[in-house]
């Protein structure tokens, strides 16, 4: 598993040293998984990072920055909608199965609309819909790591991930699928579904 990690937090995450990426990318390296750190301050760095991602087969792109319904915000204070960021993963000759967006509502549903227009995307889309913490996301990506690095970049790693995150993290995590059949993404955990997980193990 090869994992790109950008890092757009606000300033006000690098004065209380609240950054996902640092700290996700020190989880990668305990785990033993190959991985790469860059920080994406503006637009023209964010489009980098996701060359490079999109030229050398990488299986996760993670983004870490704020966001909302709309779309996201870079460290400069520029937004930039799901839209443009669907369109930035174009260029390249592959797009990571996985994108792991470490972003308030960065599993909206407007993310999964615009890359299910587009001929390049990833295979899941892994997020929550509401604001959480820097904590949150923190015990989220453990987890979620850890079933990649067991399972592989697969969507029943990540199933099994939201399983746990759901109960003990919240709620408000979901990720969508890629479903070849109906040429949509599936949004998991499906309508009525409910986890109740009292243990957690590690294999």
């Amino acid at each position: 598993m090869r994992v790109l990690i950008a890092e757009s937090g606000s300033p006000e995450d690098f004065y209380k040293h609240e950054l996902d990426g640092p700290a996700t990318y020190q989880l990668l390296r305990l785990l033993g998984v190959e991985s790469e750190l860059k920080y994406v301050i503006d637009r023209k760095h964010l489009r980098a990072a996701i060359q490079l991602a999109t030229s050398h087969k990488t299986d996760v792109f993670h983004l870490s920055c704020h966001g909302d319904k709309d779309g996201i915000e870079l460290c400069d204070g520029e937004e930039i909608t799901w839209s443009t960021l669907a369109m930035m993963f174009q260029s390249g000759p592959y797009c990571p199965d996985a994108l792991v967006m470490s972003a308030c509502c960065g599993a909206s549903s407007g993310i999964a609309d615009q890359f299910a227009k587009r001929d390049k995307r990833p295979l899941i889309i892994f997020g929550t819909t509401q604001d959480r913490s820097y904590s949150q996301f923190a015990v989220a990506w453990s987890i979620l790591y850890r079933r990649f690095n067991i399972g592989g970049v697969k969507r029943k790693a990540a199933h099994e991930a939201l399983e746990h995150i759901y109960a003990v993290v919240h709620p408000s995590f979901l990720y969508y699928g890629w479903d070849t059949k109906q040429d949509d993404y599936a949004v998991y955990p499906e309508d009525g579904t409910t986890y109740d997980v009292t243990e957690y193990t590690s294999e």
